[in-house]
């Protein structure tokens, strides 16, 4: 899988509330800000990122990484949410997971949800996120790798802890 660490929405986050959890970063999609001093076909005042599914799709895959598997929860809901503020206050729901039992989403498993353009259904906002919600006990206790990538890269992949690989 090819990631990016600005669209890196969780990378080991333990989730392990019995309410619900943002994933630890933020994607800023600049989407709503005016654009004053930019080059290269860009208007000024025109908005950055208006249509980021525009071409070819992107997907919020999320990796049910670590070895425990729901210690105290019976299932994880997962949310991808867009808002104009950084607190994620009044969300607007991009893409969401059914609630995910123990069998569904165990040590190792991945959730592939598409991103569709929020533009067709609502105005696009700048922050993107991910919200995890554990129900039918007091904490999920999970460890969770979220990410924005290109294509569904739901597939068997193997995390490196550098980018740089060698033979």
């Amino acid at each position: 899988m090819i990631t990016d660490v600005k669209l890196t929405l969780a990378d080991g986050q333990v989730v392990n509330s019995s309410g619900a959890v943002l994933s630890t970063n933020i994607w800023d999609t600049s989407a709503g800000v005016a654009q004053t001093a930019m080059t290269g076909g860009i208007a000024e005042g025109d908005q950055l990122l208006k249509n980021f599914d525009e071409g070819e799709p992107l997907y919020v895959i999320v990796r049910h990484s670590g070895a425990s598997n729901f210690t105290g929860a019976t299932s994880l809901k997962i949310e991808v949410l867009q808002s104009a503020a950084t607190d994620m206050g009044t969300p607007d729901i991009l893409a969401s997971t059914d609630a995910l039992t123990a069998a569904e989403f165990p040590a190792g498993g991945t959730v592939a949800m598409r991103l569709e353009n929020p533009s067709d259904n609502m105005e696009p906002k700048r922050y993107v996120a991910v919200r995890y919600t554990p129900a039918g006990g007091t904490s999920a206790n999970l460890t969770i790798d979220a990410f924005i990538v290109h294509g569904n890269q739901a597939g068997p992949s193997k995390l490196y802890p550098t980018s740089i690989l060698t033979d």
